[in-house]
């Protein structure tokens, strides 16, 4: 008897040492899909997340990213679900509102859109998010100008807040003020490093400029943010044929071609690269697909 109770007592040890150390594995794996959630990599973010949701500590928090996770992949349904019971949370109900808007606008449930805006403005009217909403709302009836202001505003708000500095440079592109664009997409790397798609404009802006190490800088950074990501693909083996690096143009644009498959210009460029590699019957072919695909489009 001792002994079959000493055997219990070590299985009952080492099952709660088990429960014991399973809490920092949650946590780490908390930390980890959050660092997925800021570099962009929502689908990676998603499963190590929902398995914080077993800690209570962690819950909400890990419930709010899975919800903006969603969101960022267009899985708006998914986003609804997850956000709309944060929606009175006082520590995340600006956030959650703006993204409850954005999901509903985005999936056509425009009644909805329209009381989470309407909440939103009524609780806090100074809002940076407020600014952003007005903004896009702007850019959609093509008023420019109005939306370069409320953007601005957003920015002066809430000088941290995500995509603002990005827009604003977008919408300095469409002016063809390269200079002040690279400003503000360079304020917006300066808050995440990372962000795949201000690294291939501020690389667009040097290839216009040729400087074109500097822009094949760019696109290299930004593929290596966001492998997915095609354009950087695209505009790095153009930079690269202009350089006389053939081989790694040849590369960059197979992968571009893969990613775009419905891109006539991707198609067309690779056709280029394998002509110059002495491909000849495979330039002919992605020749055809880019001629019938600028034709569909």
């Amino acid at each position: 008897m001792p002994r079959r109770h000493s055997w219990r007592r070590l299985a009952l040890l080492l099952a709660c040492a088990s429960c014991l150390s399973a809490q920092p594995d949650v946590k780490t794996a908390f930390n980890l899909g959050l660092a997925y959630v800021k570099s962009g990599r929502y689908a990676d973010a998603l499963p190590l997340l929902e398995s914080s949701l077993a800690n209570p500590a962690l819950a909400i928090q890990a419930r709010f990213l899975i919800g903006v996770s969603h969101y960022e992949l267009n899985q708006f349904p998914q986003a609804a679900d997850e956000l709309e019971p944060l929606r009175s949370n006082p520590e995340y109900a600006e956030r959650i509102l703006f993204f409850l808007e954005e999901t509903y606008r985005k999936s056509g449930k425009g009644p909805a859109a329209e009381q989470a805006f309407s909440d939103l403005l009524r609780q806090y009217p100074n809002s940076a998010l407020v600014h952003k909403l007005l903004a896009t709302a702007h850019q959609a009836q093509g008023n420019d100008q109005q939306a370069l202001a409320e953007f601005k505003k957003a920015a002066q708000t809430d000088p941290a807040l995500p995509d603002v500095k990005f827009s604003i440079a977008l919408l300095y592109l469409k002016q063809h003020d390269d200079v002040e664009a690279r400003k503000w997409l360079r304020d917006e790397l300066a808050l995440n490093p990372c962000y795949a798609p201000a690294l291939y404009y501020l690389g667009e802006t040097d290839r216009w400029a040729d400087r074109s190490q500097a822009a094949a800088d760019s696109y290299r950074k930004a593929i290596l943010c966001t492998p997915s990501y095609g354009e950087p693909y695209l505009a790095l083996g153009i930079a690269l044929q202009g350089q006389g690096k053939d081989a790694e143009a040849l590369r960059a644009l197979r992968r571009a071609v893969e990613l775009l498959p419905g891109k006539s210009e991707a198609h067309f460029q690779l056709a280029r690269a394998l002509a110059k590699t002495g491909l000849a019957e495979q330039s002919r072919r992605e020749l055809r697909k880019a001629r019938a695909l600028a034709a569909k489009q």
